[in-house]
């Protein structure tokens, strides 16, 4: 490990939770982890995000000031899955130039954030047909961020965004 620390030439760690500078200097953060992540437990965002919010003595709204955390249930490490994984992170040429935009692409979502001021209230992800960017849409979610979670209204299609909102099940467990 101590060999990792001295050659870490951008001193990345995942550890320091403190992003005060960050935070001051206005900076803007969207982090997204499938929950089906076979390599790296989500609850290890969970707890970074939990970490910085202890950290900087910050209530919810004021996290979400500059710190957005998307779960997405059925996505594996990064990409593919069985859920509507896609939101801009594993973009191939030639896009899907229908949902390249700001609420269905994670990135341009931080830019539109960092350069116009609107912070994603919800992301929306999409699952193609054997996970063919651009092909045929399965299915598609409404996500939101940490710590409400996504839950479908129980009466309309399930494969369908607009059947999914968000709820804080905070004080439910």
């Amino acid at each position: 490990m101590d060999t990792a620390i001295r050659i870490n030439p951008g001193q990345v760690n995942a550890g320091e939770t403190d992003l005060s500078s960050f935070y001051q200097g206005g900076g803007k953060i969207i982090s997204y982890h499938g929950r089906n992540d076979e390599t790296v437990t989500s609850a290890l965002s969970e707890q970074f995000f939990t970490g910085v919010q202890s950290s900087l003595n910050l209530t919810i709204e004021d996290i979400h000031e500059f710190y957005r955390l998307f779960f997405l249930p059925g996505m594996n490490h990064c990409s593919g899955g069985l859920g509507a994984w896609s939101i801009g992170n594993v973009q191939k040429y030639p896009y899907d130039q229908a949902l390249l935009n700001s609420k269905h692409n994670a990135l341009l979502a931080l830019v539109d954030w960092v350069e116009n001021g609107t912070a994603p209230e919800t992301l929306v992800g999409t699952k193609y047909e054997n996970d063919l960017i651009g092909g045929n849409i399965t299915a598609q979610r409404t996500y939101c961020p940490y710590p409400t979670v996504s839950k479908w209204d129980g009466v309309n299609d399930s494969n369908l965004a607009t059947s999914w909102k968000c709820m804080d099940v905070s004080g439910l467990c």
